[in-house]
């Protein structure tokens, strides 16, 4: 049986060496791509979730009633009329 050169043996283990290597940086550039692409496309989700002009037209409106209203104000009156209220309940309570 002829043995083979020391030196061929260690030019395919070589060989092998550098196509595993290889073999392993595509793959993981490959899977850096696919990870961006994937961070790319959650991202532009996030902003269209963020975009006003997907705003239902009648949410919009309701909005816009409400505001005009001067319910706003008149929510904001009472919480402050109970606030006083409350206040004075509990400097009641603590003076007897």
């Amino acid at each position: 049986m002829a043995t083979l050169d020391p030196g061929v043996i260690e030019s395919v283990i070589n060989a092998n060496f550098k196509t595993i290597a290889e073999a392993e940086t595509i793959s993981s550039q490959d899977h850096r791509n696919r990870m961006r692409i994937m961070a790319e496309k959650a991202m532009g989700n996030t902003l269209m979730s963020m975009d006003t002009t997907n705003v239902d037209v009648s949410e919009a409106l309701a909005t816009k009633n409400v505001a005009e209203s001067g319910l706003a104000s008149q929510i904001t009156s009472l919480t402050a009329a109970l606030a006083t209220a409350l206040q004075q309940l509990q400097a009641g309570k603590s003076g007897t």
